[in-house]
């Protein structure tokens, strides 16, 4: 989809690959727990009302795509 940004995050190698390593066992990713991380915030920090409005346009984004 072409309504996405890249986000880059600069992390100290070693704490990378030690953090990869224990979440490795679980299925689980730094990357896939950054993007939980960072839905959380939004949820956090948006009003529900304006998070209704950005999915209703995202959502007629897609109709439009398809």
């Amino acid at each position: 989809m072409s309504n996405y940004i890249e986000i880059t995050l600069w992390c100290q190698e070693d704490k990378l690959r030690a953090l990869s390593a224990a979440l490795e066992p679980s299925g689980s990713s730094v990357v896939k727990e950054m993007e939980v991380a960072l839905e959380d915030l939004y949820e956090r920090t948006l009003p529900a009302a304006l998070r209704t409005v950005i999915a209703e346009k995202l959502a007629q984004e897609e109709r439009e795509e398809a």
